[in-house]
């Protein structure tokens, strides 16, 4: 179940982290990129990689991108989602691809 409210940007790229499905596969193709060249999977582990080099904590990233992380019996008594903390993730993210752009 998502709950994360999409950050308004100008770039389709940053709403693909969100939403891994065949549409999103789909999208990657209208916006250029064969299935040679990017995958759903690729902007995921990108983002994962960034993110945790900009210090972003471990458990929000895991959680952004849908991951179970920790024993079966840790994540029956931890069901946090950090909501507050994913949403500020996120806007960071967008910005940070903004500026990539325009850099």
């Amino acid at each position: 179940m998502y709950f994360i409210k999409l950050v308004i940007t100008g770039i389709d790229v940053a709403r693909i982290l969100y939403t891994y499905s065949h549409a999103s596969t789909n999208r990657l193709r209208d916006l250029g990129y064969s299935a040679d060249v990017m995958s759903v999977h690729g902007f995921r582990s990108t983002a994962s990689t960034i993110l945790h080099e900009q210090g972003w904590n471990h458990d929000i990233i895991e959680a952004q991108l849908a991951h179970l992380t920790g024993t079966a019996t840790s994540r029956a008594y931890n069901r946090s989602i950090y909501l507050a903390d994913r949403k500020k993730m996120m806007q960071a993210w967008a910005d940070y691809l903004d500026y990539l752009i325009d850099s």
